[in-house]
């Protein structure tokens, strides 16, 4: 389990993935929320969902 703000953009998860093993997916249920306000949240749920795990 990954928790903590640190990880509230894609770039972040795709970090996580490549340095650990065994994980098959990310919920991030404030990772949204944190997103900058400047940036679309339909262009941050694409830059997520395109994550290959």
């Amino acid at each position: 389990m990954v928790y903590g703000g640190q990880v509230a953009e894609p770039a972040d998860v795709e970090c996580v993935h490549r340095e650990t093993t065994g994980i098959h997916r990310f919920h991030g249920a404030s990772s949204l929320d944190a997103s900058p306000s400047n940036e679309p949240f339909t262009d941050q749920t694409r830059a997520f969902t395109s994550i290959t795990f």
